[in-house]
């Protein structure tokens, strides 16, 4: 990663502003800037393409269906780990600015924390990709299309697919607030197929893929910025698992920019790490976390 004089770094011909510390290394790979501390030693062979992630379709509705209430929270909840410390977000989620394609997305209800679970207004968003939704009142469901994509979701079902793939489970059902439709933000990145990354409190949707792997917590390191995980692809012991063979990354889990859509993170617990879409081409390779769920 290159820095220039003003301390900036650069992505694409584009300066942003990233915190200088003597604590992490800023690595460029492929376009995209990874922050991984400096006392990994991380020495960078390359870059590898993760995943198979296709893009898939959805859109919101007018959800002309009678409100379902939620308490709502403004403060990410407080995750236990094996260590009983706590990991808690510094996100500011209600005041978080949503961006596509550098615009800034305007809802009639706000993105918000939906017990505990990071959630957006399905239409505004979708729409604004040109997504089409069409909401069915009488099933309480949502269609979703966009040219040959398409997909549906129904309210209060955690069951969500893209085109004729198996159906999986994200962190929360769909739910509706103030006649809004709300979707975890994973959607975006598992469903629709748009990376999400947050820099300055601003979340932007990336028009391009990003990466996901699901695996257990084999060990959690806890840092005051960050919480460094070693997911392994097989639940291991201290028994089973093998430094020179199990097959594990490494994920570090930002205090700044990293959503967690779970209550809990412990050994042992299963998670979906939703990632850019490169890695480091060490063994075991290395990342940093957009969406843990």
């Amino acid at each position: 990663m290159k820095k220039v004089d003003d301390g900036k770094l650069k992505k694409y011909g584009t300066l942003f502003d990233l915190p200088t510390s003597n604590k992490y290394n800023y690595i460029k790979l492929g376009g995209y800037t990874m922050i991984l501390k400096k006392t990994m030693g991380i020495l960078v062979a390359g870059c590898v393409l993760l995943g198979n992630v296709t893009y898939a379709q959805a859109n919101g509705s007018s959800d002309e269906a009678v409100p379902v209430l939620y308490e709502t929270q403004t403060q990410a909840p407080l995750l236990i780990s094996a260590k009983e410390e706590g990991f808690k977000s510094e996100i500011d989620y209600k005041n978080l600015i949503i961006e596509f394609k550098g615009k800034t997305i305007q809802y009639d209800i706000e993105a918000q924390l939906v017990e505990g679970i990071f959630m957006v207004p399905l239409r505004h968003t979708l729409e604004e990709m040109d997504y089409k939704v069409t909401w069915n009142n009488k099933s309480k469901s949502v269609e979703i299309s966009k040219g040959a994509q398409y997909t549906s979701i129904n309210i209060g079902s955690n069951s969500y697919y893209k085109n004729k793939m198996a159906p999986i489970q994200l962190s929360s059902a769909p739910v509706i607030i103030e006649g809004r439709t709300l979707v975890p933000v994973e959607f975006l990145t598992e469903i629709i197929g748009n990376g999400v990354t947050i820099e300055n409190n601003v979340l932007k949707i990336h028009d391009e893929p990003f990466a996901s792997r699901s695996g257990y917590i084999y060990k959690i390191e806890e840092g005051d910025q960050e919480w460094i995980l070693t997911i392994t692809t097989e639940k291991q012991t201290t028994q089973t698992f093998a430094p020179e063979s199990t097959d594990r990354i490494i994920v570090h889990l930002l205090k700044d920019s990293s959503i967690v859509n779970r209550g809990t993170l412990d050994i042992e617990d299963f998670v979906t790490v939703v990632h850019y879409p490169v890695m480091t081409m060490i063994f075991p390779a290395e990342t940093s976390a957009l969406i843990i769920y």
